[in-house]
């Protein structure tokens, strides 16, 4: 028998999905992460006199070099599977470019932007934040630097206004936080949902801020970088672990000192964590739930995919990431036809396996599930 952390490795988007896509802003409000740097023409190139105008381009050019610096290393930082904490190097490339920016472009967005996110959720950083958005109010980054300022300080109220404009300029998709109202609610009544990448913490909190599964306590691995999201938690009767770097070794701790808060982790999440706690979880809808003893939990799962999943990425998925996303409900299918064919209930493994084929079709998996019916 295979078990679910075996087919969500074969299935899932493991997370790819649900971290790093690439902000949607209008022109005007460009992107941090959408920079380019021209290359200088022939006439650039030779040495004419360094008048004001030149030495601005070249002031421009050289801000628009560390920015292309720091992006690229706070990007490699956001896809590394096993920890969510910058590694040494590249916290130290990035302070390197804050020291770079502040000692020639100090009132640059630039500089105040990437002063606040080196910091990794320091709070007391935040007069650097609320000046990059006076200056580029519009930018997505910010807007969701400011999402998690006030998530981590609990100023729910202003969270949402931000979350808000995360769907007007799209950086959050109706369709991400459609998904992620299924992911709340798989998870047990009471229960902390815990989140990696943008789409399943953002999707959620969205979600939650329209009054869906508010008594769920969402935690992202991703705050947790922040001291002040650490006390927060504990005054909330969580245990953490000491490490400052968060990564699947703090969560494999998180996840043991504390048993009785019914943790429910997204299976978005990489899988290099859930390997590290796998003989105590077991699948629940969109959620892996941490618990004593790993089970298929099927009388649930049949429950959730028939009654209470809203599934509007499977029946109603309208661009290329929904139809992704829709990926992840394979495996409670599988745990699903597995239990029909056990019990004899062969009309009802045909219902499943039209579910299956048809979203194996729009998540490009087809075949891998044809080959995947001959174990369940």
């Amino acid at each position: 028998m295979r078990s679910a952390i075996i087919i969500l490795s074969m299935l899932l988007s493991g997370g790819i999905f649900a971290q790093n896509q690439t902000p949607i802003e209008s022109e005007a409000e460009e992107s941090i992460d959408e920079i380019k740097i021209q290359p200088a023409s022939d006439k650039e190139k030779n040495k004419a006199p360094r008048t004001y105008s030149n030495k601005k381009r070249e002031s421009k050019i050289t801000k628009d070099v560390q920015s292309q610096k720091f992006k690229s290393y706070k990007a490699s930082s956001n896809v590394q599977r096993t920890q969510r904490s910058p590694n040494l190097i590249q916290q130290m490339e990035m302070d390197k470019v804050v020291s770079s920016l502040e000692a020639n472009s100090p009132n640059s967005f630039e500089y105040h932007y990437f002063k606040y996110v080196a910091g990794n959720y320091d709070i007391s950083l935040i007069n650097h934040l609320n000046e990059a958005e006076k200056l580029r109010p519009k930018n997505v980054d910010v807007l969701v630097q400011k999402t998690a300022y006030n998530i981590i300080t609990e100023n729910k109220s202003v969270a949402n206004r931000y979350l808000i404009k995360l769907l007007f300029y799209k950086k959050l998709t109706q369709n991400v936080a459609n998904y992620a109202e299924d992911i709340l609610l798989s998870v047990p009544q009471n229960g902390t949902l815990i989140t990696h990448g943008f789409d399943d913490t953002y999707g959620a909190l969205f979600m939650q801020s329209k009054g869906v599964r508010k008594d769920v306590q969402l935690i992202s691995l991703d705050f947790l970088q922040s001291d002040a999201y650490r006390n927060t938690l504990r005054k909330k009767g969580y245990q953490i672990p000491k490490g400052e770097v968060v990564n699947t070794q703090f969560f494999k701790e998180f996840c043991r000192m504390n048993p009785s808060k019914k943790l429910a982790v997204s299976v978005t999440t990489p899988k290099e964590y859930l390997r590290e706690v796998a003989q105590k979880m077991y699948l629940q809808g969109l959620v892996m739930v941490y618990a004593d003893y790993a089970k298929e939990n099927f009388a649930q799962n049949d429950f959730l995919w028939h009654t209470k999943l809203k599934k509007q990425v499977v029946v109603n998925a309208s661009d290329e990431k929904s139809k992704q996303l829709s990926a992840n409900y394979l495996p409670m299918l599988f745990i699903l036809r597995k239990g029909y064919n056990s019990s004899g209930e062969y009309a009802k493994v045909k219902e499943i396996d039209r579910a299956i084929d048809a979203i194996g079709i729009q998540c490009h998996k087809y075949d891998k599930v044809q080959k995947l019916k001959g174990s369940y």
